[in-house]
């Protein structure tokens, strides 16, 4: 009856620091990125590159490059994206704390918004995307299973 006790015993807390461990190995998320993309649609273009930064549950997103509506100038665009994050299994739940642009927010929603991978244009939505490390510590960046981005390591 001693030995069953301490064998339970010893499983147990086995069991306990297992569990804690792949908990802590799948909530850490550390991602040090940069990618870059060019949108067209209609007369509109946008070619940008992608600064991503995961680390201790805070980030930021960086987009900054050119843009042109029609036959217009050339716009040089740069918004920065403060977030905090969770990490449950595959998915980052991703929540706004700060943006800062070089465009007024209005202009991102009507010119811009469909010709970017990534943007995250309200602080009461939770955006989930799926971090899927590839060879070498890129990432490939996707959002409801479709790839987005693909994200060379810094």
């Amino acid at each position: 009856m001693r030995r069953l006790l301490i064998f339970s015993g010893v499983f147990m807390t086995l069991s306990l620091v297992a569990l804690f461990l792949t908990v802590e190995h799948y909530n850490k998320l550390d991602v040090k990125c940069r990618g870059e993309f060019e949108s067209h649609i209609d007369a509109s273009t946008l070619i940008a590159n992608v600064g991503v930064n995961f680390e201790k549950g805070r980030g930021i997103l960086t987009i900054a490059g050119r843009f042109q509506e029609g036959n217009n100038a050339l716009e040089y665009i740069k918004i920065a994206t403060v977030f905090n994050y969770e990490v449950y299994g595959k998915l980052t739940y991703i929540k706004v704390s700060q943006q800062h642009s070089s465009i007024s927010a209005g202009d991102i929603d009507s010119k811009l918004q469909h010709l970017l991978p990534m943007v995250f244009s309200s602080r009461d939505v939770e955006y989930v995307y799926e971090f899927q490390l590839q060879n070498g510590g890129d990432y490939l960046i996707k959002q409801h299973g479709i790839p987005i981005l693909y994200c060379k390591k810094v």
